[in-house]
């Protein structure tokens, strides 16, 4: 598998061979959600202006945004989101499992609508899969045909902080959602 590399004269013969040369669309999120969305959205637009693609930003409040990406696809309006994923628990699985056909919105939280027969084999497979070695190589396997299609373009990690008065005592480490990379903590005792 080749890398990308920015390569924006590339692009617009692209989009002349695909004759799509004044490609339009919208890209919607949610205002406010992620540190600096604002200025992220800007570039991504200044970005495809760059090779002749007109980008529409569309802010939302995040619970308008949430129930428009949540509509089934014959319903739904979306072009193009900026939004995030991550693992909820630190495997694989839990990050990867957006692109299956399982998390199709409405009954699904996820939103590319994406669909290849090899990407789900190579999903199940995987969630069944009792040896750890042969499991990295089908979790390595759905990487490749991920970057291969290119599902979504991932832009950068965003850090998560957490913080807590000097009186906060008795920390006990807890696994969440919001706690991907540094644990979050139990507060056990609190002296004012």
């Amino acid at each position: 598998m080749t890398s990308i590399k920015y390569d924006p004269e590339r692009a617009k013969q692209l989009l002349r061979e695909a004759r799509v040369p004044d490609l339009t669309f919208t890209i919607s999120y949610g205002a406010g959600r992620y540190l600096m969305d604002k200025e992220v959205v800007e570039a991504i637009q200044a970005q495809l202006r760059r090779v002749g693609v007109t980008v529409r930003i569309q802010a939302m409040e995040w619970a308008q945004f949430s129930e428009m990406t949540r509509q089934p696809l014959e319903k739904n309006i979306t072009e193009m989101t900026f939004t995030w994923w991550r693992t909820i628990n630190g495997d694989a699985d839990s990050a990867i499992s957006i692109f299956t056909r399982a998390e199709w919105p409405p009954q699904g939280n996820k939103v590319p609508f994406y669909y290849n027969e090899a990407f789900e084999r190579l999903y199940k497979a995987q969630q069944v899969e009792t040896d750890p070695n042969r499991r990295r190589e089908f979790l390595q396997q759905l990487q490749q045909v991920a970057m291969q299609d290119l599902l979504v373009i991932p832009i950068y990690n965003q850090p998560q902080y957490w913080a807590a008065r000097k009186a906060v005592k008795g920390f006990g480490e807890k696994i969440t959602p919001l706690s991907t990379l540094l644990p979050l903590y139990d507060v056990e005792n609190y002296e004012a």
